[in-house]
């Protein structure tokens, strides 16, 4: 009936027909080669196929004979359809697996670093290979100044990150990204729906970016910290999985440097005490013979 409804042909009319006049674009596909291998063999064969005029999945169980072949022929494409999104789903979770394996062991690393110095590559180098970008760069936010300045960078020349050292951040993308608290996305830096200063954008494109994002970093008090960038070499969006593991580095990432800002600041005012104590026992010490010289010249 189904073949009857599709073809617009009736039963009489089919029986006996060679199927590759009923279905000429049959020739030449998977299906041809699977039934003709079937009646070569003379032995029956169970074959899945995908009609491309139809769009359909077909069971096909040939059982071939010294007078040709017999074909049932059963529409599997909901089982087909099925079966494609539970391995896409089997995919998915086998990536987020992947991912949130490579997140512990980035934070294992990031945990372990107590030098600032380190602590900023390891964050950088992360946030790349999670985005899979070609270039990247850390800059911190200077209260003092109001500018971002650029801590670690990979792939940008000097040029660059001088540029950082001299602009308000409300002038380029990533301040912006710091300012609104949410990130920034180009996907192609030659036609951006922001406002690029012309000079940060001939930087970026002599380096060979073509497209970035920029992801603030903020304390969960709400304290600005800084903007994580990273960029591509091409026009490209990143898709919503490598996003999510990115919040989840920037979140951590956050925690981790504003712990090590307050464990320097501790060690800095540590060192000024000692120095200042150190400055007055020798002060003491100094008075001390002084006096005793004082004393010896009374006598």
């Amino acid at each position: 009936m189904f073949l009857i409804a599709v073809t617009g042909k009736s039963r009489d009319e089919l029986l006996g027909e060679s199927i590759w006049k009923v279905f000429p674009d049959l020739i030449g596909t998977a299906f041809e080669r699977d039934l003709r291998d079937a009646v070569a063999k003379q032995k029956p064969a169970t074959f899945e196929f995908f009609y491309p005029s139809w769009s359909r999945w077909f069971e096909i169980h040939a059982y071939p004979s010294a007078t040709g072949v017999v074909l049932l022929i059963a529409d599997i494409t909901e089982r087909k359809r099925a079966e494609l999104e539970f391995a896409a789903l089997s995919k998915h979770l086998a990536a987020d697996l992947a991912d949130m394996q490579r997140l512990h062991e980035i934070s294992i690393c990031l945990v372990r670093q107590d030098d600032s110095r380190a602590l900023f590559e390891q964050i950088l180098d992360a946030s790349i290979a999670i985005m899979g970008a070609d270039l990247g760069n850390l800059k911190m936010y200077d209260l003092l100044s109001g500018h971002l300045r650029i801590t670690t960078h990979r792939g940008f020349d000097q040029a660059f990150v001088d540029y950082f050292a001299s602009v308000p951040m409300q002038r380029t993308s990533c301040g912006m990204a710091l300012y609104r608290g949410e990130r920034i996305i180009i996907d192609d830096l030659t036609r951006s729906p922001i406002s690029l200063d012309p000079e940060l954008l001939e930087l970026m494109l002599r380096v060979g970016a073509r497209a970035m994002q920029s992801t603030p970093l903020r304390s969960r008090s709400g304290k600005l910290l800084g903007v994580l960038s990273t960029h591509f070499r091409v026009p490209h969006r990143p898709d919503d999985r490598q996003l999510r593991l990115l919040d989840l580095l920037a979140r951590q990432a956050a925690d981790l440097i504003e712990r090590t800002q307050v464990e320097e600041a501790l060690q800095q005012a540590h060192r000024r005490k000692d120095d200042f104590w150190q400055r007055w026992r020798t002060s003491c010490v100094i008075r001390s013979r002084r006096s005793a010289i004082r004393c010896m010249s009374c006598a």
